[in-house]
């Protein structure tokens, strides 16, 4: 039995219907919300601190209550969100890596790298370690190409992209592999997290920087609804994890 139809039919019949975890027989565990809930709640708090953000921006930075919302700063409310968001995505993509494992899935590395890389990208908004290696590329792209500024920026942009792009054609085949619904939503969150963290970043490196202060709020907003959604799809599937008709069984 393959893992795309077992969780084709552990999603709810409709979409805001609650997610209950059961044991390893049957019995009730913690209740996972809904991904309808999930979702609204996640765009209701990233709306915040757009917001928040926005208004920091337009008061010069002059307000502490502010800056502790504020997008673009560290270690703060926003940045512990949105690290907490990638840390859940990589919880339920260990799950489904498991649950591929036990059924054989020849595709389940795949869940599992999922996984891993959602699990950096939370440490990275923790720890902001994107800073330590975005300057090192952009030297390297200074030094071979000769250009510099926003230029060289541009061009780290795009091999970052590249590389995305690179994964997502190696991640295809078990995309394909997956039931419709599922693939759908997860392009979906995936081409508005990228929308916002790598297309609003050329866009702001090409206006004037009036006009960029103010598209960075509205990137780290594209990333946290597109990570919401990306949590919001994966907790159907977590239901089939989660739901075991005896201890050896998934």
């Amino acid at each position: 039995m393959q893992l795309n139809a077992r969780v084709e039919d552990a999603i709810p019949v409709a979409a805001g219907d609650a997610i209950p975890a059961v044991g390893a027989r049957g019995e009730a565990l913690i209740p996972l919300p809904s991904p309808r809930t999930t979702l609204v709640a996640i765009v209701a708090i990233a709306l915040l601190f757009f917001g928040a953000s926005v208004a920091y921006i337009a008061t010069d930075g002059d307000s502490d209550l502010l800056a502790r919302l504020d997008t673009g700063g560290e270690a703060n409310l926003p940045t512990w969100f949105a690290s907490a968001l990638w840390a859940s995505a990589a919880l339920l993509a260990f799950s489904m890596g498991e649950a591929a494992r036990r059924l054989g899935d020849a595709l389940d590395r795949r869940w599992t790298l999922l996984g891993a890389l959602f699990a950096l990208l939370s440490i990275d908004e923790a720890a902001q370690l994107h800073e330590e290696t975005v300057g090192p590329l952009m030297d390297s792209v200074e030094s071979v190409t000769g250009l510099d500024g926003a230029a060289a920026k541009l061009i780290a942009v795009a091999v970052i992209g590249a590389v995305l792009a690179a994964l997502a054609i190696w991640l295809w085949p078990w995309l394909r592999s997956l039931s419709s619904r599922l693939r759908l939503r997860l392009l979906l969150a995936g081409a508005i997290f990228v929308s916002g963290s790598l297309g609003l970043e050329v866009i702001s490196r090409l206006a004037d920087s009036s006009t960029a202060e103010y598209l960075s709020p509205l990137e780290e907003l594209c990333e946290m609804v597109g990570v919401g959604l990306l949590v919001a799809t994966l907790l159907p599937a977590a239901r089939g994890v989660l739901a075991r008709t005896g201890p050896d069984g998934v």
